[in-house]
C-alpha cells in the first residue's frame, strides 16, 4: 500500500449535526408561503413535503431511541434491503400524506424544537457504541452511534440541499460548510466497498477517486483478497500504470457532483459528464452506480 494511504475513517459529525440544525431552521424562516409549495427537482414531494419528513425523521428519532419506545411491526416480514426501503417508503408516505393537516408554521416550530433534542440526544451517546439501526446501505448488521449520526448528517444535508435547489436559496456562506460538506462526502464514501462487492479485480487493484472543492479530499478503493477497502490520502505515482501502487483508474470529480450521484437513483446520467475517468473506466463506473440512502 502506498504509504500516504491508510483506512478511511469517518470526521466526528456532532458539530456538523448541530450546525445543519440551525441551517435549517434559519432557511425555514425565510422562506415565503409560495416557497413551500414549490416542486422539489427529481422528488414526488414539494418543499412542505420535504420539510415534514425531516420533521417526522426527528420525531421517530427521540420516540424510538431517547425515550426507547419500541417501533411499529412491518405488515409484512423483512427479509431483504429491498424488503427495508418498501417499508421505509410506507412509512414516509404515510407521515407525508398526515402532515397535509400542517401549516408550515406548525411544521417549523416544531423542527426547531425535535431538532434541537435530538442534537442533545447525539452528544449524550458513546461515539463506540451500537446504534439503534445499522447503515444498510454499506452493508453493515451493526454500526457504530458515529456512523449512525453521520448518516442523519447526509440525510439533513440532502433534504436541504433540495430544498435550496426548489426554491433557488444558496448555501449559507458560513465557515463550516466546507466540513460539513466534509463529512457528508466521507460519509457517502462509505458505501462503496459495499457498492463494489460483486466487482472483481486482482488483488492490490486500486481506484484514485479525487474529489475538487472545499470540503472535498483524495480517497481511494483497494481490492484486498475478496474484498474492497476504503481508503483516504494521495496515492502515489498516480500517472503510470507500471508503476508498483499506481491505481488502475483514476476517478476525478467535483463536490457537488459527487454529493449529488452518492445520493440519487434518478437522472444520473445528467452528471456523469461532470466524472473525469482516466484508466481502467469499467472499474471507475461502480462509483456512479453506488447509491449511499435507501431509496
Amino acid at each position: 500500500m502506498p504509504s500516504t494511504l491508510r483506512p478511511a475513517s469517518l470526521p466526528d459529525p456532532l458539530g456538523p449535526f448541530r450546525c445543519l440544525h440551525g441551517h435549517l431552521v434559519d432557511l425555514f424562516d425565510r422562506l415565503s408561503p409560495e416557497d413551500w409549495q414549490r416542486p422539489v427537482p427529481d422528488s414526488e414531494w414539494t418543499v412542505k413535503d420535504t420539510a415534514a419528513h425531516l420533521l417526522d425523521s426527528d420525531l421517530r428519532r427521540l420516540s424510538f431511541q431517547r425515550d426507547g419506545m419500541t417501533p411499529p411491526p412491518p405488515e409484512e416480514p423483512i427479509r431483504s434491503p429491498a424488503d427495508l426501503t418498501a417499508f421505509l417508503n410506507r412509512l414516509n408516505a404515510d407521515w407525508v400524506r398526515a402532515s397535509q393537516r400542517l401549516s408550515p408554521r406548525v411544521i417549523v416550530e416544531m423542527t426547531r424544537w425535535a431538532g434541537a433534542e435530538v442534537v442533545d440526544l447525539f452528544e449524550s451517546l458513546d461515539p463506540e457504541g451500537d446504534a439503534l439501526f445499522p447503515v444498510v446501505w454499506a452493508g453493515e448488521e451493526r454500526s457504530t452511534h458515529r456512523f449512525d449520526v453521520a448518516r442523519e448528517v447526509t440525510e439533513k444535508w440532502v433534504h436541504q440541499q433540495q430544498i435550496r435547489d426548489a426554491t433557488e436559496r444558496p448555501g449559507p456562506e458560513s465557515p463550516d460548510g466546507p466540513e460539513i460538506l466534509h463529512v457528508v462526502l466521507a460519509t457517502f464514501l462509505q458505501a462503496l466497498p459495499y457498492g463494489y462487492r460483486d466487482t472483481e479485480a486482482p488483488d492490490g487493484t486500486l481506484l484514485a477517486i479525487r474529489i475538487r472543492g472545499d470540503g472535498g479530499g483524495e480517497w481511494a478503493l483497494r481490492r484486498d483478497g475478496d474484498r474492497w477497502q476504503l481508503l483516504e490520502g494521495r496515492v502515489e505515482n498516480p500517472d503510470d500504470e507500471r508503476v508498483p501502487g499506481a491505481p488502475a483508474g483514476i476517478l476525478t470529480t467535483d463536490t457537488d457532483t459527487a454529493w449529488r450521484v452518492l445520493s440519487t437513483r434518478r437522472k444520473k446520467a445528467s452528471l456523469l459528464p461532470n466524472i473525469e475517468i482516466t484508466g481502467d473506466r469499467d472499474l471507475a463506473a461502480g462509483f456512479a452506480a453506488t447509491v449511499a440512502v435507501m431509496a
